[in-house]
């Protein structure tokens, strides 16, 4: 990209919350201008003041958008071209969870809902930044990956996010062997395992299930800040084609998955101890 580094341009999708959010603000450290979205007014408005009175010197900018909607991605391209003086950088980060569930017990319309926002939404907004950066010979734009779209594990309740995420995964693949001699490119964030709201909205209804999977989810979940700002600078430093920018490693996990053995190790044995006489 033609940009300085720390002047880079960003468009996040759905960035007032969560990963998105922290995204923000972490390319607002490094000296970027950033536009966000939300469907919802009041949402907007209370991230922006936010992140105003935290960065009160930074270019911060917000629309309303929703990504289901291809004619309001195109209007977010105008909107933010014009604030910011330019689009260097988009993230695709939008996206909704189903609620736990099997897949035959939710209701339908839940199955649209999550596609659409998480797959159709990302095609959309991939594909009016893709026709932004080709127009001015230069840009990346990256999706946000999840579960589903790294590796061969399955979660239970969660077949339909799951599935717009290994969707998201090939067609992130597909578009940067389209794109092999551009200087546009394509990538994929994979921020591993962050307790968003997103992620916990799964388990509001379903109590019981929390309490099954809270021990490991705390123990494998990462800082969403530390997270972002780990993503946010290999953006900025990334200049390959079809890039999969990960936080999480599989050693990483080791690591972490040992350590919570070992205290549920320690705890039994501790526990042990005060019953014997």
């Amino acid at each position: 990209m033609e940009a300085n580094k720390a002047n880079r341009k960003v468009v996040i999708t759905g960035g007032t919350r969560g990963i998105g959010r922290a995204l923000a603000e972490a390319f607002l450290t490094r000296g970027c201008a950033v536009t966000i979205t939300s469907r919802q007014q009041a949402a907007l408005d209370s991230a922006l003041a936010e992140i105003r009175e935290c960065f009160p010197q930074a270019s911060v900018f917000g629309t309303i958008c929703d990504v289901r909607q291809y004619n309001q991605l195109e209007m977010l391209w105008t909107y933010a071209e014009k604030q910011m003086g330019g689009i260097d950088i988009w993230i695709n980060n939008a996206g909704i969870s189903n609620p736990m569930a099997n897949f035959w017990e939710l209701d339908a319309d839940a199955y649209a809902d999550v596609v659409t926002t998480n797959l159709i939404g990302a095609m959309y907004g991939s594909k009016v930044a893709l026709n932004g950066f080709i127009r001015q010979g230069h840009g990346a734009l990256y999706n946000l990956e999840g579960l589903g779209s790294k590796d061969n594990r399955k979660v239970k309740g969660q077949s339909i996010y799951g599935t717009t995420k290994a969707a998201l995964y090939y067609l992130d693949q597909a578009v940067a062997a389209e794109l092999e001699s551009s200087n546009v490119i394509i990538g994929a964030l994979q921020p591993g395992m962050v307790l968003t709201d997103m992620v916990m909205s799964r388990y509001r209804e379903n109590p019981e299930e929390w309490k099954k999977v809270r021990a490991i989810l705390t123990t494998l979940s990462e800082d969403v800040d530390k997270v972002a700002g780990n993503l946010a600078e290999k953006i900025l430093q990334n200049r390959k084609q079809g890039a999969r920018l990960v936080y999480s490693s599989p050693i990483k996990l080791m690591v972490k998955m040992m350590r919570m053995m070992l205290v549920k190790k320690d705890s039994k044995e501790n526990i042990q101890e005060d019953r014997e006489p």
